[in-house]
């Protein structure tokens, strides 16, 4: 089973949510010793945002777009198609989802080239959720637009019950 493992909290030291991804992530691995982790942390290695030269490359149309400009989001893309399972360590902001997710969202539906009907488990990392109601709406209305749908929300990793 392959796991990819997404943090997209700007500053991490401070971010509860990547420590609940990351507890997560533990209880996978224990639960499945064979478990291999792809991880990505989109502070650490932002995915550039979308430009229309990246857009036009991606629908075969002429481009001014460069080869280096469209190899991280095939990367990105390539990891998520590969991956089994999906953990992503969200943070919650007033205005919808952070912008470094909405990058890497970009990215896999601009390079998937076909449609993905691979059934994976998807496992969104939330803390301090209680209360912010809306914005975990929106997150959820964000990600099934994505095409990524029976998504857990999870606040707390005792929620975390089967494998």
């Amino acid at each position: 089973m392959r796991l990819l493992h997404l943090d997209t909290a700007q500053w991490q030291a401070a971010a509860a949510s990547h420590a609940l991804s990351a507890a997560i992530v533990a209880h996978l691995q224990a639960a499945t010793p064979a478990i291999q982790l792809c991880h990505r942390d989109l502070a650490q290695a932002p995915l550039p945002r979308l430009s229309a030269a990246v857009l036009l490359a991606s629908l075969g149309t002429a481009s001014t777009a460069q080869p280096a400009e469209l190899q991280p989001g095939r990367e990105a893309a390539a990891e998520f198609r590969a991956a089994d399972a999906l953990v992503i360590g969200a943070t919650l902001h007033p205005g919808g989802p952070s912008p470094l997710l909405l990058a890497w969202l970009d990215c896999i539906a601009l390079h998937k080239h076909a449609p993905d009907v691979k059934k994976r488990r998807i496992i969104v990392a939330l803390r301090n959720g209680a209360g912010r109601k809306q914005e975990i709406v929106r997150l959820q209305k964000v990600l099934t637009f994505a095409g990524l749908f029976g998504v857990e929300m999870i606040t707390d990793i005792h929620q975390l019950i089967t494998p």
